[in-house]
């Protein structure tokens, strides 16, 4: 995402993953000076857009690490938690990531 020219937000997807009619999102970053002005919402609501058009998924899917304060933001875009809890290891933390996913209505309705 642009703004003025300047690059200020991304969001990754990852097409028919972990099955055919699912898109995982992977990333979602928005400039932290420009937090708290809709532009989250905007790409996320482009992706969206995409995803049911484009890939045809009827569900949509995040995983996010359990401290995070962007939980509440997806729960906002309609993501409700799954029940799946994958935890982590690396050499210097031990971190759990909730899985959430959003039923999309397919691009014809």
């Amino acid at each position: 995402m642009y703004r003025h020219g300047s690059p200020v937000g991304l969001l990754d997807i990852i097409a028919h993953y972990p099955a055919p009619n699912v898109a995982f999102i992977g990333l979602l970053a928005v400039r932290e000076s420009l937090h708290g002005i809709g532009l989250g919402r905007a790409l996320y609501d482009r992706a969206e857009h995409l995803i049911r058009t484009d890939l045809r998924a009827t569900t949509v899917r995040i995983a996010v690490i359990e401290t995070n304060p962007a939980c509440g933001f997806w729960r906002r875009m309609g993501f409700r938690t799954t029940g799946e809890v994958k935890r982590y290891e690396g050499r210097a933390v031990t971190s759990h990531a909730i899985l959430m996913e959003k039923p999309l209505a397919s691009a014809s309705e």
